[in-house]
């Protein structure tokens, strides 16, 4: 476009040579412009650098050139032009040349060029905001390094007027502007609508506007309308009806008397028909009386009613709805994408011809994922493979990461909110999932359904596999992804996906999807509950026959919608005859049957004891009235509820039951029982663990039984009663004592203190030969002489059981000492060390002072023998006296601490 634009411009501008200009020459300024009129050749250089034609530009340069045009108004402007045919342009990376839009440099700037901004050249021209036309180079260079410069053309030019464009919609010819965004946006009307477009632009530098320039005016320009169905006009307004529920692109252009022109683009979107295929009552037949749903069902999460079907502009779309990807193993679902619009035959050549490809979805653990795209042609690429065992070889297995914000559950919670989720092998910032999952992840909001770590969606990851694999693939037909989940217990959606090609290849496929603003129920008076805005209402006719009712909606774009649907109540009726029965006898199985007849068969029949038959049992054990209630079903799920009432009236009862223990280990129990209200002779009959009894006409005592289960049993001229009694057994006698003290020094004294239960016996053996045989628990005496370890046993007998404990008594031989109060380590052999004199001792701590209180000797041998000198081992000791500290121990804990002092004597 480039370039045809500047095509025109040079064929169309009024363009005029100068004389010949320097940077340092005489400036131009608007009281001394240039004369457009001198010259008309414009294939030569005529502005130059200081250097001229042939040298280069001088170093340290501060050079200002200003060249305004003649022409008033503002209509011409100056063209430079550098580089190029017949130009040249040479200025050294450290220097610059500076243009401003305007007579001097305080105008705004234009740009900054040297060999590093653009190499080849570049041209500017004063802009429309600049009514003078003129345009001021400033030239700075450094010294460092200096080039040829510039030959350049300078041109007073007449550029065509820019002109804004306005387009605007009216849905029927009435109301206000309903283009969304303004002049490029979207009209969307409903099906049967037209929509009056009307072209409003406007002209900012015409003559009519400002007084300069040509003239242009909404009468005096051409309009050129053109729709993607193929009609086109050439009016200023002009009415479209849509033939198609689809998209239309619309294309404006405007041209002037220049001749200049413009164009604009908007769009109309005609709402689609939604379907109503899933909305009507739960039972289309019901019984009279009986009431039932109807679903409307538009909420993203309702799984009956309204579906909107997706639309497309007339070139194809690029877009796919919800797609459920509920839990299962190894389960795969795919979506599609059917593309059009692209010329015949047109294939992808290279991964940048897909400029990413996104997915709104949620899922719960990506571990069980896999996901990849399958072009028309069948060649598939993988966007990423987390499972290692799935469809796709290979898998890094993603572990707990989430993707959206799902519902963290074992599946069927319905949807959580998608992200955004972008791949591309050339745009991508970051690497693919198996490269970034154990990184890039940030938890989900407070607000989410389930806490986690999520995948992040602000940014752009690689596919696994580059889209250079689609190379050859064809654009036109159906894309589709395949998803699959290769583990139960967890689930997801995929809201929406799309493929963004570079726009090169097609300049305006699109598609859209309307969504359901409002629903409703037409008020009915047989609808009982859910009027309320609800889309699921219950309904309940008061007499047969058939009722219509009508689900309406309204979409986004404001279309309303509406289905009918029919119920019908059958005319239901059900008779049902019911046993009662009395009984004389307690039983188990007393039996109860029921019956009926109606207009809807088959009939089912629901006892309250879950007996799912026309025929019941239930236990009669205790005498009283008892109702037991039956539903019986028709073939239209109308119910009747029946009652069977059973009355018990048996006299015969046993009254009393008594069991006396028998003693532990013995077989010395009994029971007895009796009745009461036995009509005839009464039998009795006991069994147990004992002899069996039968015919035992007596309700005396059954002697001598052991512990355990007895039944009895009562037989009269109509009925017997039943009932059981457990003779107990007393438990065994438990022994024990507590020995005071239980350890000493010999002779130790010890009581035993008879703790046991009661008991008939109790027999002692006191570990020492000697024990005795006693009926009390009177506590028992015992001395030991000697040391050593006792074991006391006490056996206590009760019936036929016995329980026996055992005690140690531990005896030690007792702790004693000596201790002298003389010495004379005078070596004579007698008396010459000092030792305490220690029995039965174990262990022994001493030290031994002088009377300063300094230590002369410690040590912790209970045979240690001091001989007068520092520890045995250092000077001796001067006579005097000296003050020792004791602590000995031995056996059971015995402890001696004590002092005392001795007299050191040294004699000749």
């Amino acid at each position: 476009m480039k370039k045809i634009t500047s095509l025109i411009i040079g064929l169309l501008s009024t363009s005029v040579l100068f004389s010949q200009f320097s940077i340092t020459g005489p400036s131009y300024p608007p009281n001394s412009p240039v004369t457009c009129s001198s010259n008309t050749d414009v294939g030569i250089a005529n502005f130059y650098d200081d250097g001229g034609a042939g040298g280069n530009y001088s170093p340290n340069a501060n050079q200002t050139f200003t060249i305004c045009p003649d022409i008033p108004n503002g209509t011409p402007k100056i063209r430079a032009a550098f580089g190029g045919m017949g130009l040249s342009w040479d200025v050294d990376p450290s220097d610059t040349l500076y243009i401003y839009d305007g007579p001097d440099a305080t105008y705004p700037l234009i740009g900054a060029y040297n060999n590093a901004t653009d190499p080849s050249g570049f041209g500017v021209v004063a802009s429309w905001q600049n009514p003078t036309g003129c345009l001021t180079f400033v030239f700075h260079s450094d010294g460092a390094n200096q080039a040829t410069g510039w030959a350049a053309n300078l041109a007073c030019f007449s550029p065509p007027q820019p002109i804004e464009m306005h387009i605007e919609g009216y849905i029927n010819g009435q109301g206000s502007n309903a283009m969304n965004p303004l002049d490029t946006g979207y009209v969307d009307i409903c099906q049967g609508d037209s929509v009056l477009l009307v072209a409003n632009p406007n002209f900012p530098y015409s003559l009519q506007n400002n007084g300069m320039g040509y003239s242009q005016t909404q009468s005096n320009v051409s309009y050129f309308w053109e729709f993607s169905d193929g009609s086109v006009a050439n009016t200023q307004q002009v009415w479209f009806k849509p033939q198609d529920a689809s998209g239309y692109f619309v294309s404006l252009m405007i041209t002037d008397s220049y001749p200049h022109n413009t164009s604009s683009k908007c769009k109309i979107r005609v709402s689609t028909t939604p379907s109503f295929t899933g909305s009507g009552p739960l039972d289309p037949v019901v019984c009279f009386k009986a009431h039932t749903d109807l679903m409307g069902g538009v909420t993203p999460s309702d799984t009956v009613g309204v579906q909107v079907p997706g639309n497309a502009f007339q070139i194809g779309g690029e877009y796919a709805g919800l797609t459920f990807l509920p839990d299962g193993s190894n389960a795969e679902y795919t979506t599609d994408i059917h593309m059009s619009g692209f010329p015949a035959g047109s294939t992808l050549t290279n991964a940048g011809d897909i400029v990413s490809m996104c997915v709104n979805m949620e899922h719960s653990y990506l571990g069980d994922l896999e996901m990849w795209l399958v072009c028309p042609n069948g060649t598939a690429v993988t966007i990423f493979n987390s499972y290692t065992t799935g469809s796709i070889p290979g898998g890094f297995g993603g572990g707990n990461r989430f993707l959206g914000e799902p519902i963290d559950d074992s599946g069927g919670g319905g949807p959580g909110n998608g992200y955004d989720y972008c791949f591309s092998s050339v745009n991508n910032n970051w690497g693919s999932f198996a490269a970034t999952f154990t990184t890039n992840t940030i938890p989900t909001p407070p607000t989410a359904p389930s806490p986690g770590q999520t995948m992040n969606p602000n940014g752009v990851y690689a596919p696994e596999d580059s889209f250079s694999g689609f190379a050859g693939c064809p654009l036109n037909g159906n894309w589709t992804l395949h998803v699959k989940d290769n583990w139960s217990i967890d689930d997801g959606y995929i809201f929406s996906w799309g493929i963004v090609f570079d726009p090169s290849l097609y300049p305006d496929n699109e598609t859209y999807q309307n969504t359901i603003t409002d629903s409703y129920w037409t008020p009915d008076p047989t609808i009982i509950s859910g009027l309320s805005g609800d889309t699921n209402i219950v309904v309940q006719p008061s007499l047969p026959g058939t009722y219509s009712y009508t689900f309406n909606v309204t979409d986004n774009f404001g279309c309303h919608y509406d289905t009918t649907v029919q119920l019908i109540v059958l005319d239901t009726l059900i008779n049902v005859n019911t046993t009662d029965i009395s009984i004389y006898c307690f039983t188990d199985s007393a039996k109860v049957w029921s019956s009926a007849t109606g207009t809807v068969p088959p009939f089912t029949f629901l006892w309250d004891n879950g007996t799912a038959s026309d025929t019941a049992y239930y236990e009669a054990l205790q005498n009283g009235t008892y109702d037991h209630y039956i539903t019986v079903t028709d073939g239209c799920g109308f119910q009747y509820i029946d009652t069977a009432t059973i009355i018990v009236n048996q006299t015969l009862a046993i009254d009393t039951m008594i069991q006396n223990p028998a003693d532990c280990g013995l077989d010395n129990g009994w029971v007895s029982g009796s009745a009461t209200g036995a009509t005839g002779t009464v039998h009795y009959n006991w069994t147990g663990p004992g002899e069996n009894n039968p015919n035992n006409t007596s309700a005396s005592v059954w002697q001598d039984k052991p512990s355990g289960w007895y039944y009895f049993t009562i037989t009269d001229a109509v009925c017997s009663a039943f009932d059981s009694i457990f003779i107990e057994q007393l438990p065994p006698p438990q022994a024990d004592f507590t020995p005071t003290p239980q350890q000493g020094p010999a002779p130790l004294n010890v009581t035993f203190t008879n703790t046991s239960g009661a008991a008939d016996s109790y027999d002692w053996d006191f570990g020492n030969s000697s024990g005795i045989t006693v009926n009390n628990q009177d506590d028992q005496h015992m001395t030991y002489t000697q040391d050593g370890e006792y074991t006391v046993t006490l056996t206590t007998h009760s019936g036929g059981c016995s329980d026996q404990i055992s005690k140690i008594i531990y005896v030690y031989l007792p702790l004693t000492y000596t201790t002298p109060n003389v010495f004379t380590p005078n070596g004579d052999g007698d008396n010459d060390g000092f030792t305490i004199n220690l029995e039965n001792a174990e262990s022994l701590e001493i030290v031994i002072v002088n009377r300063w209180g300094n230590p002369v000797f410690e040590s912790d041998d209970v045979n240690f023998v001091w001989n007068g000198k520092v520890n045995n081992t250092g000077v001796a000791c001067t006579e005097g006296t000296y003050f020792f500290k004791f602590k000995a121990t031995g056996s059971g804990d015995q402890v001696v601490e004590d002092h005392g002092f001795v007299h050191l004597i040294r004699e000749k």
